[in-house]
């Protein structure tokens, strides 16, 4: 009899299975932590997970398609279940046979999914001149650093949200952290790290466009990277910062699925 593979996206595929399932796996881990700190509603399993933090902006609302076997009527009854009509959310998805067209939304583009193998720096990463790179601590430096995101990024209709909304006080002291990067004590650009499940997430980062090609990004990632430099590194890129990340030794080895659109009624 010949062998039964193991798929690699069931339920019961083990830890370490691959990279990508382990990502997924930090990703949404990551998600769930924050809507819970946030008390939004969120729809988290085996098929999708995305929260509502926003009814403003998608950027609050960001989620994944967790499984390749899922079709666009199944993704769009999980967000009709959970979900507020009419929200807006965005998903990334892993699987180019997923048409989530049939959930109301929208291809807007394939960016492209960056692993760092495990293992030190193979070269110094000094601070840009005049930079300071500081951890945020408490509910004030997360909120200064979630309105630096918003300006950074930027994040249409997310400016007119109340301080914490998208990022709330909750998250601070969990599995994330948060780096704030300064010139002449303003914020200029921000990052993040999620380690779980022998993964560092690298997420949010964005610096102000004053501060673009200046190194300022590529300090903030690193801050995050070396969070655990024993396990891969995983971020989705954009392709403006890509040559940033292939400075920091991240490797390219496909494309994922950007949706946007809405919860469907």
């Amino acid at each position: 009899m010949a062998e039964e593979l193991e798929t690699g996206w069931a339920p019961t595929t083990p830890p370490g299975d691959s990279i990508e399932s382990d990502f997924l796996r930090c990703w949404g881990e990551r998600i769930a932590s924050f809507a819970r700190a946030g008390g939004v509603p969120i729809v988290d399993d085996d098929t999708v997970t995305v929260p509502v933090f926003s009814t403003r902006t998608f950027w609050g609302n960001l989620g994944i398609v967790r499984r390749p076997d899922r079709s666009g009527e199944e993704v769009a009854d999980r967000l009709r279940a959970a979900l507020p009509a009419g929200a807006p959310i965005a998903l990334i998805s892993p699987w180019s046979g997923i048409d989530l067209s049939a959930a109301g939304l929208v291809d807007d583009g394939h960016p492209p999914l960056m692993i760092r193998p495990p293992g030190p720096a193979a070269a110094q990463h000094p601070l840009p001149d005049g930079i300071e790179l500081v951890e945020v601590v408490d509910a004030d430096g997360l909120a200064e650093w979630e309105r630096t995101l918003i300006e950074a990024y930027p994040t249409p209709g997310a400016e007119v949200e109340p301080p914490l909304t998208l990022f709330p006080a909750g998250i601070l002291g969990g599995r994330t952290r948060f780096w704030t990067a300064y010139r002449d004590g303003r914020p200029v650009g921000v990052s993040a790290g999620h380690a779980g499940h022998g993964i560092v997430e690298i997420e949010f980062v964005a610096t102000r466009e004053s501060e673009r090609g200046r190194g300022v990004g590529r300090a903030l990632t690193w801050a995050a990277t070396e969070m655990d430099l024993s396990v891969p590194a995983v971020l989705v890129a954009s392709d403006h910062g890509r040559s940033v990340y292939e400075s920091l030794g991240y490797l390219t080895t496909r494309r994922w699925t950007f949706w946007v659109g809405a919860v469907p009624d």
